[in-house]
């Protein structure tokens, strides 16, 4: 997680209703997306160059982190996983 997720996860949990313990379930789902990625990223530096996955990987961190802000599960869950190969 990036810095200020770390302080803003907590009202997230929260306003979908879950206990905080429900942060290991998205930290879970963080991690998976990680690990989805981590094996395009080879392939991606060599075809596509360090900037352009750079500029994509940011895109696809700032999509999670903006959908942390919509409190229903459906986009909480997604948005962690997009946020987890960033």
């Amino acid at each position: 997680m990036i810095g200020i997720a770390e302080v803003v996860i907590y009202p997230v949990v929260s306003s979908l209703g879950r206990p905080v313990a429900f942060l290991g379930i998205l930290v879970c789902i963080q991690g998976v997306g990680a690990i989805a990625a981590a094996p395009l990223a080879p392939w991606a530096m060599r075809r596509l160059g360090e900037g352009r996955v750079t500029a994509t990987g940011l895109l696809v961190c700032a999509i999670g982190v903006a959908g942390w802000a919509v409190p229903r599960l459906g986009v909480v869950a997604p948005a962690a996983g997009c946020s987890g190969p960033a």
